[in-house]
């Protein structure tokens, strides 16, 4: 587990080096946020919840899904689209996820994050659910983020 969550944190250091001149993007629970994620109780055995289905993704940029429960991947693919995929039968036509921004692996404090109802059309394969997320920019309009860490739960 040590190896795991040092090469995590030296990874998580490569993903946040800034450009020449640059601020280090960091997430706002700081530099060993995800290392110390990864370490805490709750990521280790089980994810316990009553749930069908749940994912707890960190931003794009300090890694990737923390812990899951019937969730076989979650693909990122474009800026701020998130395909999760699955590991039981769902009827699309019939969830009503609930998804929430998380703090402490985002980076930023304006993070929005959406589900789209991918039974009607999705950027992701047919059966998998779209998540879509967002940040203000410093106030200026919301843009496609890869910044923005999430949790979604289907019940």
């Amino acid at each position: 587990m040590r190896t795991l969550a040092l090469t995590l944190t030296l990874m998580t250091a490569a993903a946040m080096a800034p450009a020449a001149g640059a601020k280090p993007l960091l997430p706002n629970g700081g530099p060993n946020a995800l290392a110390e994620a990864l370490a805490s109780p709750l990521a280790a055995g089980p994810f316990t919840t009553r749930a069908r289905l749940a994912v707890f993704q960190s931003a794009f940029a300090f890694g990737g899904t923390v812990r899951s429960k019937n969730v076989t991947a979650v693909n990122r693919i474009a800026t701020g689209v998130y395909c999760v995929v699955p590991a039981i039968d769902v009827d699309l036509a019939g969830i009503y996820p609930q998804l929430t921004p998380e703090w402490t692996l985002s980076s930023g404090s304006s993070g929005l994050a959406y589900w789209r109802n991918t039974a009607t059309s999705s950027a992701c394969p047919a059966g998998n659910i779209e998540v879509r997320t967002f940040d203000f920019n410093g106030g200026g309009p919301a843009a496609a983020s890869d910044k923005v860490a999430w949790v979604l739960v289907v019940n």
